[in-house]
């Protein structure tokens, strides 16, 4: 049983089948096409400015421009724009940048504009700062503490279950500060000689550049635990960068495209834009069109079609063969004398020769050739010899061979 049959059970009888097909189509369409419901920011992991969930960074954000810093949320490609004065904030983004913009950004801070980056583990910028981010498997608690007055019963970010310090991971061992470098989150639990960092800034070319190992350090639930300070320690770094700046004369730039906003390639938009935008895609547009009418006009119909008869018919060389067979058994050299003469005639219509009347005996046809062609005339002899009486075998093969030897003189 189908589908069809077993809706067909639960619905009126008046229903028509026809119906129940449509109805499914229907449904699937609205399936396919209904939007899709906004996600749920509580599980994005992007440190993105737009993203106001636990994960997100955009506390950083209302925090700088409630601080007189002027923001701005770039969605699109372009980094090499930035001028002197100015803080690109580059946090950890899933889409890092490449070797060219990294190396357009890195000349920029070399010119004047300063840099906060959540440093990628493996990315080219990264490597180009020299700094190494510790393994994934290492938690290293940072204390932030900045002597704040803090409300005892603090219960807004589910990550206070971690205790009274930040667990962050900090860079490698093998990581040191570059010179004239500002920590900001360092730790020396296992020793005053074995001091970990996970934020540190440092000055390159004429700009500043702050790196963190973690990005939980600028997390919204992170920064709302005031007893770790890691609020406090984001502001700290904001007015580095600032070099002494007024913040309402710095700008700050969250690069928002390599999080993956903004315009980026698509290859149904490219598609889309191919098929519907240019004379080849609309070309096969059509072709596609026309090749679904043409499976509807030959798919199977509700009335069969009436399977026409053949009639075996025989080939030409059979009714060659059979005719030769009819010849042979009644001697009928005659006949085939004249069916010689007769292919002759025609053979040498637009020729030379006078052409002969439809009406005319082969005898008077023979005879012209004979007249014109004195050097055929004993050929002509034996040509009309078989047309006249009946001939043996040797004989027809002398009328044969005498025909073509009038038709080879003639044409030559």
């Amino acid at each position: 049983m189908t589908l069809t049959d077993r809706i067909a059970e639960f619905l009126p009888g008046r229903v028509s089948r026809l119906t129940i097909p449509l109805l499914i189509v229907a449904l699937v369409l609205l399936a396919l096409f209904t939007p899709a419901a906004e996600t749920d920011q509580s599980y994005d992991a992007r440190l993105s400015s737009l993203l106001a969930g636990p994960n997100g960074a955009k506390g950083i954000y209302d925090v700088a421009r409630r601080l007189g810093w002027s923001t701005v949320q770039r969605r699109n490609r372009p980094l090499d724009s930035i001028g002197s004065g100015t803080i690109v904030a580059v946090l950890a983004p899933p889409d890092p940048l490449s070797e060219r913009e990294t190396s357009l950004l890195l000349q920029r801070v070399r010119e004047g504009a300063s840099l906060l980056t959540v440093v990628s583990s493996n990315s080219p910028l990264e490597d180009s700062l020299h700094l190494n981010v510790a393994s994934s498997f290492v938690a290293l608690a940072v204390d932030t503490a900045k002597g704040l007055t803090c409300p005892s019963g603090e219960s807004r970010s589910a990550f206070q279950l971690m205790g009274h310090r930040a667990p962050l991971r900090p860079f490698s061992q093998t990581t040191r500060p570059p010179r004239g470098s500002h920590i900001f989150l360092a730790s020396s639990d296992f020793g005053p000689r074995q001091i970990r960092f996970a934020a540190v800034g440092f000055p390159l070319g004429k700009g500043r550049v702050v790196a963190i190992s973690d990005p939980n350090a600028l997390r919204n639930d992170f920064i709302r635990i005031c007893k770790w300070g890691l609020g406090v320690t984001a502001v700290q770094m904001l007015e580095y960068l600032s070099a002494g700046r007024r913040p309402a004369d710095t700008r700050i730039v969250f690069d928002e495209f390599h999080q993956g906003f903004g315009p980026h390639p698509s290859l149904n938009r490219a598609a889309g834009k191919m098929l519907f935008g240019t004379a080849p895609g609309a070309m096969l547009v059509q072709i596609i069109v026309a090749s679904g009418i043409l499976l509807l006009a030959i798919a199977p119909r509700p009335i069969r079609p009436e399977q026409l008869e053949r009639t075996q018919r025989r080939s030409q060389f059979e009714h060659v063969a059979a005719l030769s067979s009819a010849y042979k058994q009644i001697s009928a050299t005659r006949v085939v004398t004249e069916r010689l003469v007769r292919g002759l005639r025609r053979r040498l219509a637009s020729g030379s020769i006078a052409p002969a009347r439809q009406a005319d005996a082969d005898s008077v046809f023979l005879n012209r050739i004979a007249a014109s062609y004195p050097q055929v005339s004993s050929d002509v002899t034996v040509v009309l010899e078989a047309l006249t009486r009946k001939s043996s075998p040797a004989q027809l093969i002398a009328a044969v061979e005498a025909i073509e030897t009038i038709e080879r003189t003639i044409k030559l």
